[in-house]
């Protein structure tokens, strides 16, 4: 098993690296060819786009749910202790990210995802295309705002006491990186994924909440493609829940609470101590 999550953390790793690399490349137009408006998708890369992000969705999600598994049983962490069930946390994550989304997109006066701008649906490419864009929150947030929180807090935390400026260097670590991987879309939309790639560090540090994040997500990047497509918002958002259901799925399984900790009582966090808290999976 430890081999297994080995191999998914180093295709989730690769995966990240190659997209920074192409992202910077396309916009120095180093050899790549820079998408556009008229920039038709074409097969079979389209459907190779599809499927690394799918993978790497499925892969990220694993990774976060292994880790919440090894290093959650015996946390203290006072963020766990807020108002409402997780379900009430989840929609306050979903809401406050799409606020995020909607401020940081003022940021840029470019259109949100320059890979969905041509509307051919009837090019099968397209829909792949469509697809690779639904599933891309639920790569992004598992890999850019879980992971770094649940090691600061369940592995570092081991060895030094957690201060505020470190969970500082992850934000900021964590919202330069996702910058990186939008920088093909150009200066003002890397602006605008470093601004809501940051809130959505800090909302899971608070909220613990990666179903509201990946929900909002999706549902954006839903609301792009039906605005620069032939089909409505409302067809778009079923195809993106039904998208997000599968790939929840896959996480909710795999991390499914033992007995001895899901209905355990929130803690009190003991002085001096930090450590990883829980939110979906452990209640």
């Amino acid at each position: 098993m430890a081999a297994l999550l080995v191999l998914v953390a180093l295709y989730v790793i690769a995966f990240w690296v190659d997209r920074a690399t192409t992202s910077a490349a396309m916009h120095l137009g180093s050899g790549i060819a820079v998408i556009n408006e008229e920039t038709s998708p074409q097969m079979p890369g389209a459907r190779n786009g599809f499927l690394l992000v799918f993978f790497a969705a499925a892969a990220g999600l694993t990774l976060v749910a292994a880790a919440r598994r090894f290093f959650a049983p015996n946390e203290t962490e006072p963020n766990s202790c807020l108002p409402g069930t997780w379900r009430t946390r989840t929609l306050m994550t979903a809401g406050l990210f799409a606020i995020g989304l909607g401020m940081s997109s003022l940021l840029s006066p470019e259109d949100a995802e320059n890979i969905s701008r041509t509307s051919d649906y009837g090019n099968p490419a397209q829909w792949w295309e469509s697809a690779r864009l639904l599933v891309a929150g639920s790569a992004e947030e598992p890999f850019f705002s879980a992971l770094p929180v649940v090691l600061l807090f369940g592995v570092v935390a081991l060895v030094w006491r957690v201060r505020p400026w470190m969970l500082g260097i992850v934000i900021a670590s964590s919202a330069l990186y996702r910058a990186s991987i939008h920088l093909y879309q150009g200066v003002g939309q890397a602006l605008s994924a470093l601004l809501w790639g940051a809130v959505a560090v800090y909302l899971y540090y608070r909220l613990r909440s990666l179903t509201g994040l990946v929900l909002a997500h999706t549902t954006w990047n839903a609301l792009v493609i039906s605005n620069n497509g032939d089909y409505t918002a409302a067809q778009i958002v079923i195809g993106g829940c039904i998208a997000f259901t599968a790939l929840w799925s896959i996480y909710r399984l795999s991390n499914t609470p033992t007995p001895d900790h899901s209905d355990r009582a929130c803690p009190t966090a003991a002085a001096g101590h930090t450590s990883i808290a829980t939110s979906e999976g452990h209640r």
